[in-house]
């Protein structure tokens, strides 16, 4: 067995030497990622995800017990993944900080027709620049009030395509 699988062994079983070990040897790599995350605590959060992935690797497979080549490629996947979770948690959260700089705050919550409908009066006045009060009236059902096409259509007697078009348009 190759020294690598041993310490990830004896991490598995709450040896904290093996795993401090394993840290420092996964250290360049995680500091890769976390740089390309740009954000305070993004070494932390990986260092975290790493620790996880080794007490998750599978090392009953007998692939892990052959080679260190398949460790170390879980290992750096995990790590990558890790990575790409954390970035869109990110993106996330900066589009929130956007809407919420742009002042689109919720100003009202109210109970009508067995919905609660969020009214942000920044937001309706900035789409009836854009959209007609059809269009409008389309959108908040679409995608407020959570309506299918088709039950759009039979309010308005068209067809489901023609709600298609307009929402598309």
């Amino acid at each position: 067995m190759s020294e690598l699988y041993t310490m990830i062994k004896n991490s598995k079983i709450n040896d904290s030497n093996s795993m401090e070990k394993l840290c420092e040897k996964f250290l360049p790599l995680i500091k890769k990622y976390a740089i390309k995350l740009n954000y305070e605590d993004a070494f932390n959060d990986l260092q975290l995800y790493f620790i996880e992935c080794i007490l998750k690797i599978p090392l009953e497979s007998g692939n892990f017990v052959k080679s260190d080549y398949y460790i170390l490629s879980y290992i750096k996947k995990s790590i990558y993944f890790g990575y790409v979770a954390l970035s869109k948690k990110i993106q996330k959260e900066n589009y929130r900080n956007i809407l919420c700089e742009n002042d689109y705050t919720i100003d009202k919550i109210f109970y009508e027709n067995n919905l609660y409908v969020l009214e942000d009066e920044l937001f309706k006045n900035d789409i009836m620049k854009i959209l007609n009060e059809k269009e409008f009236k389309i959108f908040i059902m679409k995608f407020i009030e959570n309506y299918t096409e088709s039950e759009i259509a039979s309010q308005y007697s068209v067809s489901r395509q023609a709600i298609n078009k307009t929402i598309n348009k």
